[in-house]
C-alpha cells in the first residue's frame, strides 16, 4: 500500500509540476497524471474498513474524516479563485495545490501503516 500512496503522490506533484513548467508542452500527460493521482480519494475511503475491524469503529471513523474531506473539497475550487483572482495568475495557485498533494501523500503513508483504529483507541 505504502507504494501505491507515493505513486499517486508522484503523479499528483508531477501533473501540477508539469502544469507550472511547461503547461502547453504535453497538456495531455499532466491532465493523465493528474486523473491517476484521482485514485487516491477511493483508495482513502477504502482504507476506513481496511484499517478497522469493528462495524461501530468503522462508521464512527467514517463520519469523523468524510465530512472534512467533503468540507474541503467544496471549499477548494472557490479558495483556488480567490486565489487566482487576488495573485492574477496560476503560479501561487499551482504551489499551493502542490502542497496539499504532499499533505495528502504524508497523511497517506501514515494510513497505510499496518494496525488497526481499533487497537489505538483502547
Amino acid at each position: 500500500m505504502t507504494v501505491m500512496v507515493l505513486v499517486l503522490g508522484a503523479l499528483l506533484l508531477g501533473g501540477y509540476f508539469g502544469l507550472l513548467l511547461a503547461p502547453a508542452s504535453t497538456p495531455w500527460l499532466w491532465a493523465l497524471m493528474l486523473g491517476i493521482s484521482g485514485w487516491s480519494f477511493p483508495g482513502a475511503i477504502a482504507m476506513i474498513t481496511a484499517r478497522t475491524r469493528n462495524p461501530r469503529i468503522t462508521a464512527q471513523v467514517s463520519g469523523f474524516v468524510q465530512p472534512i474531506g467533503y468540507v474541503i473539497a467544496g471549499v477548494g475550487p472557490v479558495a483556488v479563485g480567490i486565489v487566482h483572482e487576488l495573485v492574477g495568475g496560476w503560479t501561487l495557485v499551482l504551489l499551493l495545490l502542490m502542497g496539499t498533494g504532499v499533505i495528502m501523500t504524508a497523511a497517506g503513508l501514515v494510513l497505510a501503516r499496518s494496525g488497526y483504529v481499533d487497537d489505538e483507541l483502547a
